[in-house]
């Protein structure tokens, strides 16, 4: 798993996370707000490090087959 596939998915496993929260615990949701967002702020920090200014394409790319018929993809990439 890419840098990148990691700063798209770590929203959704915070916002699953919050939904478990039991609605009589507003404490709880708010640190485990802070903290999701700490730690995708970080990761996004590490797409910023490892991009390349240089370099001409993409970068941190994922091309995954995911429908053969139609050929649907699953592509991601920062493109500089």
């Amino acid at each position: 798993m890419t840098l990148l596939n990691l700063c798209i998915a770590l929203p959704l496993v915070a916002f699953v996370g919050l939904l478990l929260v039991p609605r009589g615990r507003p404490e709880v949701s708010r640190w485990l707000a802070l903290a999701s967002s700490l730690v995708i702020f970080a990761a996004s920090l590490g797409l910023v490090a490892g991009f390349e200014r240089t370099s001409a394409g993409f970068q941190f790319e994922t091309d995954v087959p995911w429908i053969r018929v139609p050929s649907i993809h699953y592509h991601v990439a920062v493109d500089g």
